[in-house]
């Protein structure tokens, strides 16, 4: 005689009976991911796709199907094993095939009501959107931007936020956690072989310069903000670009105008007298002097050239004398030193009279430079060809005026400051990584992927990567060898010298631990007022007849030199 049923058979034949196959034997699975309209953009006649990145995504490990709404539904070709960021996917709708990016990088999709051109900014909207955070939309003006990158085929532009399609009132936004403002800058990079020169060169002068008036403006920056983005325009995917802020008096907090001119803003746009070989007369009823842009204050506030043209003229036509008096009433010595460094360091030959800003943060400041569009350095020139050599001094007039005989105390303290920086932002090693960073993340979002599917002539290569790295090396060593030739650094850091008392009314004592061979006086204006040669490691010297102020003792030892500073008091 058989026994009943137990209650668990019985439920099991109920639950067959109702849907044929037990619940969790699963004969099929179809994933599908639904993204909101401004998450993506397509570009139809490049079948290609762009979703911004979720912060996460759904298993698709034992899926069967997969696939994803947009404009429409698009099914994957092969189901993948998981979905990530930077992986082009092959879907299809019901007639064509596209490849599709999930790309952690901001999307920027502009549409505009007409052809984007030079000098005319044309209406538009533009929606905006990152992982974690609300899209933003505004109206636009767009045009293209730039001289000579207007003559390659992915363009550059310039656009300003409006608040609606009249452009009568802007629309402050911050932009990838930017400052707010309606102001903005899409820089292409299309010459650039790595897309990773331009961003890494302003982040490294931000890391090293700190303006001098910053307690003053603690808002101030050095240089600007710049973020990648991927960008669509009417449809047409454009690629991987740079979302930059603007070089402006908002960036540098220079003072207002208010009846009298405060702060001042010029850019090079041109070679000239920016370059400071030569100075023209100049003309108050335009806005350009020989290689000089008029930036700030704006055209219908004041237009008056004479405080730059005095300080260009000062380095043009002015004696020796009349650098030791008047250089540091016209020019901030510690950005002279900075800038110095940093474009040798990256060998910016296209940053030595244009490409690179001058401002006065008010009348009774001194000017101050500030780097500009870093394309052509680390190893290539400004067109994207490689630039092999690496054993040259870049300088413009201003420098040739301070590489005179009697200024060494610009080369000494250029000398330190670029040792110092070697300990940490120039160190060989934390260049490659700031580099590397970069380029990693190009990769891991598909961006050099994207730029090779659009731009035929754009190829990913690694031996790019290998030539820059091999370059930093070669170009180190060498400025490493210049440098010493002012200041061995090394050398100092085994001999020790100690003066005192130091502020000083005359007389201070030397002591060494190294046999000193002679000294030279140099004042704060790089001028020698003393030498003398001799032989000890125990002595005095005498400042008794010299005027108040800051000097600098240049100590030279058997096998190095060493600089040191001292007060002089009544």
């Amino acid at each position: 005689m058989q026994s009943p049923p137990s209650f668990i058979t019985y439920c099991l034949v109920v639950l067959l009976s109702v849907f044929g196959s037990l619940p969790f034997a699963v004969q099929s699975q179809t994933v599908n991911l639904t993204i909101p309209s401004n998450r993506y953009a397509v570009d139809y006649s490049n079948h290609l796709i762009v979703v911004n990145s979720q912060n996460s995504y759904p298993n698709t490990a034992a899926a069967t199907l997969v696939s994803i709404d947009l404009d429409q539904t698009y099914s994957f070709n092969t189901v993948p094993s998981e979905l990530e960021n930077g992986v082009g996917y092959e879907v299809s709708n019901l007639t064509d095939e596209y490849t599709l990016f999930f790309s952690p990088l901001p999307l920027l999709s502009i549409n505009t009501d007409s052809a984007i051109v030079d000098e005319a900014a044309v209406h538009g909207t533009i929606t905006f959107s990152e992982p974690e955070s609300a899209p933003l939309i505004s109206h636009l003006g767009i045009e293209i931007r730039g001289g000579f990158s207007q003559t390659y085929p992915k363009k550059s532009f310039r656009f300003d936020l409006w608040e609606d399609a009249t452009g009568e009132v802007k629309n402050n936004l911050s932009l990838a956690g930017m400052r707010e403002d309606d102001d903005w800058l899409l820089t292409a990079m299309y010459n650039e072989p790595l897309r990773i020169r331009n961003i890494s060169g302003q982040k490294l002068w931000s890391d090293i310069h700190t303006l001098t008036y910053v307690t003053e403006q603690p808002d101030a920056k050095s240089t600007i903000d710049a973020h990648y983005v991927d960008v669509f325009t009417n449809g047409n995917y454009q690629g991987v670009y740079l979302l930059t802020e603007r070089i402006d008096r908002k960036l540098l907090q220079l003072e207002k105008f208010e009846v009298e001119p405060r702060g001042e803003l010029y850019k090079g746009v041109t070679w000239g007298a920016s370059q400071y070989y030569n100075c023209p007369p100049y003309n108050n009823n335009l806005r350009i002097w020989s290689g000089f842009e008029m930036q700030y204050p704006k055209e219908d506030e004041f237009t008056d050239w004479e405080n730059l043209y005095n300080a260009v003229n000062l380095i043009v036509s002015g004696t020796e004398l009349d650098i030791d008096q008047e250089f540091l009433e016209q020019f901030e010595i510690d950005n002279m030193v900075d800038y110095f460094v940093f474009l040798n360091l990256l060998h910016a030959t296209d940053n030595l009279g244009k490409n690179v800003y001058v401002a006065k943060y008010n009348q009774n400041h001194p000017y101050f430079f500030i780097p500009w569009d870093l394309d052509g350095v680390f190893g290539t020139q400004y067109a994207g060809e490689q630039d092999t050599s690496h054993s040259n001094i870049l300088g413009n007039g201003l420098y040739s005026r301070l590489m005179g005989d009697n200024h060494h105390y610009f080369f000494s303290r250029a000398a330190v400051r670029w040792f110092e920086l070697r300990e940490e932002e120039f160190d060989e090693n934390a260049l490659i990584e700031r580099l590397s960073e970069n380029i990693n993340l190009l990769q891991i979002s598909g961006a050099y992927e994207r730029e090779e599917l659009i731009w035929s002539d754009f190829e990913y290569d690694e031996s790019n990567q290998t030539y820059m790295f091999n370059w930093i090396h070669n170009r180190l060593e060498f400025l490493d060898e210049y440098f010493s030739t002012f200041l061995s650094v090394q050398e100092q850091e085994q001999v020790s010298i100690l003066i005192y008392p130091n502020p000083t009314t005359g007389l201070i004592r030397v002591e060494s631990s190294s046999r000193i061979l002679g000294t030279e006086i140099i004042d704060r204006l790089g001028r020698s007022v003393s030498v003398a040669s001799n032989r000890y490691t125990s002595g005095q010297l005498d400042l008794t007849a010299l005027p108040s102020g800051l000097y600098h003792i240049r100590f030279i030892l058997e096998e190095s030199t060493q600089v040191q500073s001292i007060i002089k008091t009544e």
